[in-house]
Parts: C-alpha cells; structure tokens; sequence
C-alpha cells in the first residue's frame, strides 16, 4: 500500500512540476439566444497514474488522498485563469475548486486579479461546503471581491438542499444526470422547475448540465431553466469559443 501511495503521490507530483494538466473550455449559453455568456474551465489529464488507468475525477480524489488535491486544483486554475484577459467582453470564466482549496488558497489568489468581477468559482461536491466555517468565510470575502459562486452538480453528492439554503449561491448548476431524458421523465422536470424557483428567491440562476439532444433542451427550457451546457450546445475544447 505504501508503495502504491508513493508511486500515485509521485505521478501527481511530477505533473504539478511539469505545468498541471491540460485545459479546456466549454461554452455556457444563453439558451434563447444562443448567445455564450460564461466557458467553464475543465482538467484533463493523462489516462494513467501509478500504473493505473486513471480519469479526472480519479486524478483529483488519489490527490486528495497523497495530501495534494489543493496543489493539483491550485495549478489548474492557474493554467485556466491565462484565458480569462482573452475572454470575449461580458463573458465569464468558471473554474472548479473543492471547499478545501476555497478555504486555504483560492481568496489570496484572485484578491489582485485585474477582472476578477469576471470570474466564477464552482464548488465541487466532494466535501460537505458548509461543514467547513473557514470555506463559508472564504467564500464571503469571494463575493466582497465580485466573484460569484456556483453550486456544482446539484442534485449529487453534497450538492443538497441544505447547502444550497445556507449558502444561496449565484448560479445552481442541475447535474447532468437529473438533465439526461429529462424530456421523458415528469420528476426530472419537477424538480428542475423546483430549483428554478428556489433560484429566483434567492436572486440566482439556474444552468442545466449535460444537454445533449435537442428533446431535453427544450424540456429544459420549458422548466424555467434558460442557460444550459452539453454537448449540444458545445464541446469542450482548448481554445476559447
């Protein structure tokens, strides 16, 4: 076990070093008008780590275990954050940070970032947000700063309701899971017109993940969710749309 975790730590290690992993940019649209109004910036990694076959999410959790998922999540954004002087006026860039990167990096980072306004940070689901007081008041600076905050992949692991409540953020963003047939499926839509709702009472927006067919963007839209990302609407890909 102790060579596995020494092999897995030094692979993460050396990509640290060697730059962090390639970044893409995937559009988020406005659904009625087409129009691109914020590209989350997306992590991809080689397909193996410590002699295993490896994808994203593997990368960040083994990192998490090697006491290193903040430097890995730290030089992600910094590769991503080079697009953001590039960025088409009045559009945003989203990139990802886990509670704990929040809590002891993220606020230091961004504090001089010249259009930082522009900038949104989406909490992952792996770890319980408002279970860390250090990353609620992190997150509060963060939007003393002008960044939003969106709640990622609502509808899985921490993304609960209570989090949501507690930390009403700017944009919820519905899980591509709860999207996938949500044209076919009444409770899908339920609750996607829920979260719209909620949405609206706490002055935020509601952007649905993982539209790939043309039946479930309308669905979508007919929930009340008017800003989507999936394939459909377009890949991820290294250069900004």
């Amino acid at each position: 076990m102790w060579e596995a975790r020494s092999q897995v730590w030094s692979a993460i290690s050396d990509l640290i070093d060697a730059g962090g992993p390639r970044i893409v940019y995937q559009p988020i649209v406005r659904l009625d008008t087409g129009a691109i109004t914020a590209v989350e910036a997306l992590a991809r990694f080689p397909n193996r780590c410590g002699g295993r076959v490896h994808n994203t999410e593997d990368w960040f959790l083994d990192a998490d275990q090697v006491g290193l998922c903040v430097e890995l999540e730290m030089i992600a954004i910094e590769r991503a954050l080079d697009a953001l002087p590039h960025l088409t006026r009045g559009t945003r860039l989203a990139v990802n940070a886990s509670p704990s990167t929040i809590a002891t990096a993220i606020v230091e980072f961004v504090h001089d970032l010249p259009v930082r306004n522009r900038l949104i940070i989406e909490i992952t689901e792996h770890e319980n947000c408002i279970a860390k007081p250090a990353a609620m008041r992190a997150i509060h600076h963060l939007r003393d700063l002008g960044i939003q905050i969106a709640i990622d992949d609502t509808g899985t692991g921490y993304s609960g309701l209570e989090q949501l409540v507690k930390l009403r953020p700017d944009i919820i963003k519905l899980d591509h899971i709860l999207t996938r047939g949500i044209n076919r499926d009444p409770a899908r839509r339920a609750l996607a017109t829920g979260l719209v709702q909620l949405a609206r009472e706490i002055d935020g927006t509601v952007v649905a993940e993982g539209i790939e067919t043309s039946a479930e963007c309308d669905a979508v839209i007919d929930a009340g969710v008017f800003y989507g990302q999936g394939y459909l609407l377009g890949k991820p890909a290294p250069a900004l749309p």
